[in-house]
């Protein structure tokens, strides 16, 4: 039996393809292994020349392009949200939602810290 073996570019590709769902997905979680495999695979395109500079220019770098404006975009909004729990106001308007997608007020219990010995 002949195994055909798939193009170096066309596997880089279906992993760009995949960090871009995993970042619309927010499974962050995803990201790490993705990126090892993205690295590994771009560094075998270019030392085996399996593909034309032309293919990875229309191929690879819009895909890079995309994902990397995905990941920025996560970045700030990890950000903002850190920064928005950090902030004195959060405790005060802080809310959860139910399985109905009802928004609930979560209970306030203040900023006092109690100490036991």
């Amino acid at each position: 039996m002949t195994w055909l073996r798939r193009n170096p570019l066309d596997i880089l590709c279906t992993t760009l393809d995949a960090e871009r769902d995993a970042l619309l997905r927010g499974d962050h979680d995803a990201l790490a292994p993705l990126l090892e495999r993205k690295e590994r695979q771009l560094a075998a395109l270019v030392r085996d020349g399996a593909a034309a500079p032309e293919a990875i220019r229309s191929r690879i770098t819009p895909r890079l392009d995309r994902n990397r404006d995905l990941l920025a975009a996560a970045a700030e909004g990890l950000r903002a949200a850190r920064d928005r729990l950090r902030s004195d106001g959060a405790r005060a308007d802080l809310c959860t939602y139910g399985a109905d997608g009802a928004r609930n007020a979560a209970p306030s219990t203040g900023t006092k810290l109690e100490r036991r010995a």
